[in-house]
């Protein structure tokens, strides 16, 4: 995966981003749902090293199985 680099450039988050990605997002997609707080909100970002976004308000609710 070219996001993380590579050799000696290697990100040292990797690891915890893969697992994160792999284990955490999915546990929260099926456990709970996510309603936007305002739908007609406009998401606001700006880019530079990272992209920084404000405005994503949600409400989560665990799912009852």
């Amino acid at each position: 995966m070219s996001q993380f680099g590579g050799g000696s450039h290697l990100c040292i988050g990797r690891n915890l981003a893969l697992l994160e990605i792999n284990k955490v997002l999915p546990h929260l997609l099926r456990d709970y749902t996510f309603k936007l707080v305002d739908p007609n909100m406009t998401i606001r970002y700006h880019s530079t090293f990272f992209v920084v976004q404000e405005g994503l308000e949600v409400y989560m609710e665990r799912r009852r199985h």
